[in-house]
């Protein structure tokens, strides 16, 4: 999912794939004029890190915002061939992933996997909650066999290694161009800090946890729909 979404995230901000909503390209807006002729685009996402409103005594959180965020870090190819950031953004590089975030719900309703990028980041972040607040020791709950890895491990998948290139040039006011980006950056602890997270001032994430009613629960069910 993450190697999709950054491939066809890429594909649009280099111009090599039509997005789905109307979003500013990078290839529309530069100006060669204005960058230099070494330079690169480097476009990633990460979470929205400062989305998390938690109630006062930590036991529920309410996620709230887009999810996912497009920033971008402008870098040049030095005289050895290496990269080396610089210290500011490109207006072109800036406006594309501000369109891209601003756009990021209508674009998971017409391209999927950038729904399921965003469902992956509430994953982890939610899990990352959990472990911080020590959830599963105050629950007293005993995951048996689903948290034993010699019983029951957990599936995993060969993560991709390489996709195929994807290179695009184009002539603009004389000069040519060949645009470049990419990556998914998630640090879910970063999440959960308190500095990031937000505090449930009007009481609505409180009153959600305090109606649900587990009086009917089972005793050795620890889920309910």
């Amino acid at each position: 999912v993450m190697v999709e979404a950054d491939y066809r995230m890429k594909l649009i901000g280099i111009g090599l794939e039509q997005p789905p909503v109307n979003i500013a390209t990078f290839v529309a807006m530069a100006n060669p004029a204005a960058m230099a002729r070494n330079a690169l685009q480097r476009w990633y996402f990460v979470p929205d890190y400062q989305r998390i409103k938690v109630t006062e005594d930590g036991l529920a959180a309410e996620f709230v915002g887009t999810g996912v965020k497009l920033v971008g870090e402008d870098e040049v190819v030095t005289k050895t061939g290496a990269r080396q950031q610089v210290a500011s953004q490109s207006g072109a590089s800036r406006k594309f992933t501000r369109s891209f975030t601003e756009k990021y719900n209508q674009l998971a309703e017409r391209a999927p996997v950038y729904g399921q990028l965003r469902n992956c980041v509430d994953l982890l972040v939610a899990a990352a909650f959990m472990q911080q607040h020590d959830l599963y020791a105050q629950a007293g709950i005993t995951l048996g066999a689903l948290g034993d890895e010699s019983q029951y491990s957990v599936e995993t998948y060969n993560a991709p290694k390489q996709v195929a290139a994807a290179v695009n040039s184009m002539w603009k006011r004389n000069r040519l161009m060949t645009p470049v980006g990419g990556g998914v950056e998630i640090r879910a602890n970063m999440a959960v800090d308190s500095a990031n997270t937000v505090a449930d001032d009007d009481g609505a994430v409180a009153e959600a946890k305090n109606s649900l009613d587990l009086s009917k629960l089972p005793a050795n069910q620890w889920w309910w729909d």
